[in-house]
């Protein structure tokens, strides 16, 4: 059975990802103690703004493909910690919102497609708080049941 991509779909991927990769200045990932993986990307100047919603989400699926799928074992959840430089140019970091599961309590995953959903309702109601804001980096805590 072939898939029918639609046209221009390929190329519009491939911008996202150029777009990602030029905008992001460090990316890393830890894990401090079994059951917790903390992965992070750190920008490039200029910063994104908070009104870049698409792209912020993007970056969050970015850094639980790369990082956090390829551990998950068990049950697993995130929460996502965004940095922002206030008016004075310190950098503040506060959770976006509750913790976001990435599989049922039987440990098989939750689809991706509504993973995604959750993040980007979640960062549209930030947007609407902090839309000039000037974030810095993403950062997501993983809860992982077990080992890591």
């Amino acid at each position: 059975m072939s898939m029918i991509i639609p046209v221009g779909f390929q190329q519009r991927q491939k911008d996202c990802l150029s777009l990602l990769m030029t905008r992001i200045e460090k990316s890393a990932v830890r894990n401090p103690h079994p059951g917790l993986i903390i992965s992070r990307h750190s920008f490039r100047s200029p910063f994104p703004t908070f009104g870049e919603v698409g792209f912020i989400t993007l970056c969050i699926m970015d850094l639980l493909i790369l990082c956090t799928y390829p551990s998950i074992g068990s049950y697993a959840k995130f929460t996502t910690i965004v940095n922002m430089k206030i008016w004075r140019g310190d950098e503040i970091g506060f959770a976006l919102g509750r913790a976001i599961p990435l599989t049922y309590d039987d440990g098989s995953l939750i689809p991706m497609g509504y993973v995604y959903s959750r993040i980007l309702s979640m960062v549209q109601l930030n947007c609407e708080k902090y839309e000039s804001g000037v974030v810095t980096g993403v950062t997501l805590r993983t809860f992982v049941e077990g080992k890591v």
